[in-house]
């Protein structure tokens, strides 16, 4: 998997014709190296990111290319961060403190949906006309799903149903909806522009009482090859830079 950004087919990418060094006209370089991103050069010069991939790259295949002429750096930044969006995908573990279809129609009225929301279902429960509300509410949005019934008693738990959600996963975010919360439907465009153009790094974001809590994925991972059924624990635990939604 590609962890590093090379500059040299970005638009963005400029030229100091008196001391020939190449530069962003976005300012993005100036900003990761604050941020102690290493940059290193190519034999031409040219800036390549290492182990950083950087959302505002952009090449002359761009379909909006020709209409940023007339812009803004910053009206540039946000026509790439619309296009960009905030992917992450939901898990919800149907529990005692949870109404469920609540609980979809607060992702569904985010700024940036959920790109996959994997609902199980306790042991056995089996409500066929809660199945299709959901399945006609998300199926609206175009949003991938899937909804499970846990089967086997011994397998009825939050940490299994996870493990099997994992297998889905494919966006950079994982959010799980605990119990039910009145989420700000503009929270994902805040969180977008802190990581993205401001470059804020937290271990998980979450309201409150952890009604709601969003994690980068690989972090995920990393604690449950580690922590195994412990892992949200372990993170609580040991993860201190927390961002408030």
């Amino acid at each position: 998997m590609k962890r590093y950004t090379d500059c040299s087919k970005c638009i963005f990418l400029d030229k100091n014709n008196e001391e020939k060094i190449y530069f962003c006209s976005l300012d993005k370089l100036k900003l990761y190296h604050k941020n102690e991103i290493k940059i290193i050069r190519s034999k031409n010069g040219t800036p390549i990111i290492e182990k950083f991939i950087c959302p505002f790259q952009r090449t002359v295949n761009w379909k909006n290319k020709d209409i940023i002429k007339n812009l803004s750096n910053k009206e540039i930044e946000d026509l790439i961060l619309e296009e960009n969006g905030f992917p992450f995908d939901c898990f919800i573990f149907e529990n005692e403190e949870i109404d469920i279809e609540k609980a979809v129609e607060e992702l569904l009225n985010l700024d940036h949906k959920p790109k996959y929301i994997h609902i199980t279902f306790r042991y056995m429960h089996q409500d066929q006309d809660l199945l299709l509300k959901l399945s006609n509410k998300i199926e609206e949005n175009k949003i991938k799903y899937k909804l499970v019934i846990n089967l086997d008693k011994e397998l009825d738990n939050f940490y299994e149903s996870f493990l099997v959600f994992m297998l889905n996963v494919q966006a950079p975010f994982v959010a799980f909806y605990n119990k039910n919360y009145k989420l700000r439907s503009n929270f994902t465009t805040e969180i977008l522009n802190k990581v993205q153009r401001e470059l804020v790094r937290f271990a998980y974001a979450n309201t409150e009482n952890k009604e709601f809590v969003l994690m980068p994925t690989d972090m995920i991972r990393e604690y449950l090859t580690e922590e195994g059924q412990h892992f949200l624990d372990r993170i609580f635990e040991t993860q201190w830079l927390n961002y408030k939604l």
